[in-house]
């Protein structure tokens, strides 16, 4: 009786999940249809959605063996993919019913000029560069690189933030300009692209491989396409989707262990198996709503303001913070306090070596229940609204910044907490890209100026 009452549940959970599905997919459609929301914001949004929604929340019922991943009782969790589902389907039917602004776009004395783009190129080219030889040069383990006692010590690593933005960059360049600039600029993109991801394979971070699929992805539905191209698309995402179901059973090998060899991934190909399998590698990453809904269900006291204010904080001038500034996002100030570590100590009892990752709605309502849930959710909507009318700019660094704040986030939707921070570094990059981009007109001022004295 009990065996039977409680597949009738799961039939329920599942039915739950595959009518909210159905929606998201319908509102998708719709947007679609009206045209209104860029197709590049639309793509991520479908994207996003299979990877952190609709996949894990499917695949988390059926079989036992995937089922022995959840950290929470079902309907604990189908209660919070509920919570996600909705996060995502009022999201998008804010955007369809308001989906333009007119934003305050400030980066107008930024050139959008091809010398700009190139100028930039090169210089972020070069900090990723000296990132990459940084990596291989250093010895470290996964471990190592993710332990919260070495994290906390740390300063700001620009050739890492300056290596990020060379990404968005490559992303930029290769999804909207392609066909406008010299197939040496796309190929060394696509070279430095894939370098810096196989850096990243190697020290056992599996996440940036998205990378290569959201961008085939992206090709395959953002225009029309003849047979040839199309054929050509999908082997390049099929071939993409096969090496990573060796790649990434090979990287959990060695998070604890050494960096990627060789060996490891003919261990992996040899042992292909249940335990290792490709899919249960994807769900056990990509399944933040069930890490989500531990931290909400274990935590005694929410943060409330908490990781907003050190948000701020986190970016005031040292003066009004002698010691340690508080760290942008942390409940406490302190590495400890991320809700991707907080989640961990209450799987695993120790969250110094890992983290995990946390659903959109669950840290909201971490935060503070249904009414940050709220909150974060017409906060976001703005923000996409303002990103969407970004992307309608004719300016490569109005497209470069939603590459930067949607891309780079691994397709997770933020908090406000999270904008908070990011929004605080925009000045310096404003600056840093003016003064590059801006190189060229200088020295022409220059020769314009010893022209008017001779």
């Amino acid at each position: 009786y009990k065996s039977g009452s409680y597949c009738l549940v799961l039939t329920i959970f599942m039915l739950i999940v595959i009518l909210l599905t159905l929606i998201l997919i319908y509102i998708l459609y719709k947007i679609y249809k009206k045209k209104k929301v860029h197709q590049f914001l639309l793509i991520y949004f479908a994207f996003s959605a299979f990877l952190w929604v609709i996949f894990p929340s499917i695949v988390s019922l059926i079989g036992d063996r995937y089922k022995q991943e959840l950290v929470v009782k079902e309907n604990v969790f189908i209660t919070y993919a509920i919570y996600e589902f909705l996060f995502y389907i009022i999201l998008l039917l804010l955007l369809y019913r308001f989906p333009l602004c007119k934003p305050f776009y400030y980066g107008k004395y930024i050139p959008n000029t091809s010398s700009s783009i190139k100028r930039i190129w090169f210089v972020l080219s070069l900090f990723l560069i000296i990132n990459i030889i940084k990596q291989i040069s250093s010895n470290v383990t996964y471990s190592e690189v993710n332990d919260s006692t070495i994290l906390a010590e740390q300063e700001t690593n620009l050739f890492s933030i300056f290596s990020n933005f060379s990404i968005c960059l490559y992303l930029t360049i290769i999804l909207f300009y392609n066909k406008l600039y010299s197939k040496r600029i796309i190929f060394f993109s696509w070279l430095l692209l894939s370098l810096n991801i196989i850096t990243v394979l190697a020290h056992g971070a599996r996440m940036q491989v998205i990378f290569y699929l959201f961008v085939f992805v992206y090709y395959l539905f953002s225009s029309a396409l003849n047979k040839k191209r199309f054929f050509l698309y999908m082997s390049f995402l099929i071939g993409i989707i096969y090496l990573c179901s060796y790649i990434l059973p090979a990287v959990a090998y060695i998070r604890s262990g050494g960096n990627f060899t060789v060996e490891d991934l003919r261990k992996s190909y040899e042992n292909y198996g249940e335990a290792n399998a490709f899919v249960l590698q994807l769900l056990i990453k990509s399944n933040s709503i069930n890490t989500g809904a531990i931290l909400v269900e274990e935590t005694k006291e929410k943060p409330y303001l908490n990781p907003y204010i050190n948000s701020i904080y986190s970016f005031c001038p040292s003066i009004l913070f002698p010691g340690k500034r508080p760290l942008a996002g942390s409940s406490d100030g302190t590495i400890d306090g991320f809700p991707t570590r907080l989640a961990a100590e209450y799987i695993s009892g120790d969250s110094r070596f890992f983290n995990v990752g946390i659903s959109t709605s669950a840290t909201a309502l971490w935060h503070g229940g249904i009414l940050f849930y709220v909150i974060n959710l017409i906060i976001v909507f703005f923000w996409y609204r303002f990103l969407n009318s970004l992307m309608f700019y004719e300016n490569y660094y109005a497209k470069l910044l939603v590459v930067y704040f949607t891309v780079l986030g691994y397709f997770i939707l933020p908090t406000a907490d999270v904008l908070i921070r990011d929004l605080l570094k925009q000045p310096f990059f404003y600056a840093f890209f003016i003064f590059i981009s801006r190189g060229g007109l200088i020295k022409d001022w220059v020769r314009s100026l010893k022209r008017h004295i001779a």
